[in-house]
């Protein structure tokens, strides 16, 4: 999303289907078994891969919330960004007789600032600040961020968010809404919050339509940018996306860098669901921190790769990834041009057609590693043939990135 006028620039889900056949079986699993699958199923199926995700489905979105908290304390003047010490990690934090641990409590983060409190995600921190804050005003702020309702976006089955009524949010719920758990939004509607981060503190409408142009008299409307409020003063737009920078500059969201541009991010795990032992990774990104143009979320559901679940280990590589390609699409020039020298960044080989054995080989000499997706139990690499890749061939990343693949 742009955050500076509410313009969505792109949105996407997987698995996606064909257009041109909403009806088909869209995946290689679906489609060996869609025959054997009653109406209701194939229904079922269709209608998940149909639902648009980023407006029509509410998730935790765990740590990637602590820049909301961050803003609201800053904003009332309850701390600030590089005050040395003034905080305390011991790896958990008691509230009304519940202890709730920091997600490193086996090894605690000790004294830190804001700063890098929120460069190591920590969550005892922000459970403090919001304890500071008070149910009252935090919610006062969930409403200037306009997470208590839709976005108003111009697209149809806009979910709402999920937050207990402020009248019955006692401490542990405003414990566990201070770091981004225990509730549900919708991605465009975080999007849209830290796009108020992003563009100096307004709350803009987000829209996909940019320009309405009558067909017979050629006549052009274009939709205006629509500010509903103001969320945070530009003071503290600016120290929160400078914390934002130090994220992926030191802190959970290095993954995310790019060479030569600014960029900003939070990482975020949140749980999908109770007990369930499926989570919810996230990352989000603004670029370039000096004059925002981008505000990006990803959002990976139930992650089960070798990268585990953490936001920094699997979705951060995918926001550098994004960010490396669009940036230059958009024209937003290399403004950190000392920072091009130090991170090593290759072009993606052409693996497809190849052999695994060939792919390997390439893959090696190229300082990337290659994960092979459908990889079966036993694999002749001299025979099988790569069929995809993931990013495709000419694409530049930074060195070490994976590139996974399918076989034949």
């Amino acid at each position: 999303m742009n955050p500076k006028n509410g313009e969505i620039l792109g949105m996407a889900t997987y698995p996606s289907y064909n257009l041109n056949e909403p009806f088909e079986a869209y995946t290689d699993e679906l489609k060996q078994n869609w025959e054997n699958m009653s109406s209701a199923e194939r229904t079922e199926k269709l209608q998940a891969v149909w639902r648009n995700r980023a407006i029509t489905d509410t998730y935790e979105p765990g740590s990637t919330f602590k820049t909301i908290t961050a803003s609201a304390a800053l904003e009332e003047g309850i701390t600030d960004t590089d005050n040395e010490g003034e905080f305390s990690c011991t790896g958990g934090i008691e509230v009304a007789g519940v202890r709730i641990k920091c997600w490193r409590y086996y090894r605690p983060h000790g004294s830190e600032s804001l700063r890098q409190a929120l460069m190591n995600s920590c969550n005892p921190v922000f459970i403090g600040l919001g304890q500071k804050i008070g149910v009252t005003k935090y919610f006062e702020y969930l409403k200037k961020f306009g997470l208590l309702e839709t976005t108003g976006v111009d697209l149809p089955g806009e979910a709402n968010s999920i937050f207990i009524k402020q009248e019955k949010a006692g401490p542990v719920e405003l414990a566990t809404i201070s770091f981004g758990q225990r509730f549900e939004i919708t991605p465009l509607q975080l999007v849209t919050a830290v796009s108020a981060i992003a563009n100096g503190g307004n709350l803009v409408k987000p829209h996909v339509v940019k320009e309405i142009i009558d067909s017979q008299t050629g006549e052009s409307k274009k939709i205006e940018t629509e500010i509903k409020g103001t969320a945070i003063s530009k003071e503290t737009s600016e120290k929160v996306l400078s914390m934002m920078e130090s994220v992926v500059s030191e802190g959970t969201g290095k993954n995310a860098k790019v060479a030569g541009y600014r960029i900003g991010g939070k990482t975020g795990t949140s749980e999908d669901g109770v007990n369930t032992n499926k989570y919810v990774t996230s990352f989000l990104g603004v670029a370039p921190i000096e004059d925002p143009e981008v505000v990006m979320l990803i959002t990976l559901y139930n992650p089960t790769g070798e990268g585990g679940h953490q936001g920094g280990g699997v979705a951060a590589p995918l926001g550098g990834q994004i960010f490396s390609e669009i940036l230059p699409y958009l024209e937003v020039s290399q403004g950190n041009q000392d920072e091009i020298e130090t991170i090593n960044q290759i072009q993606v080989p052409e693996l497809t057609g190849k052999t695994v054995k060939e792919a390997k080989n390439i893959a090696k000499e190229s300082g990337i590693n290659l994960i092979i997706e459908n990889e079966p139990e036993e694999l002749d690499e001299e025979s099988t043939i790569i069929s995809e890749q993931t990013p495709k061939a000419g694409i530049t990343i930074n060195e070490g990135t994976n590139i996974y693949c399918k076989i034949e």
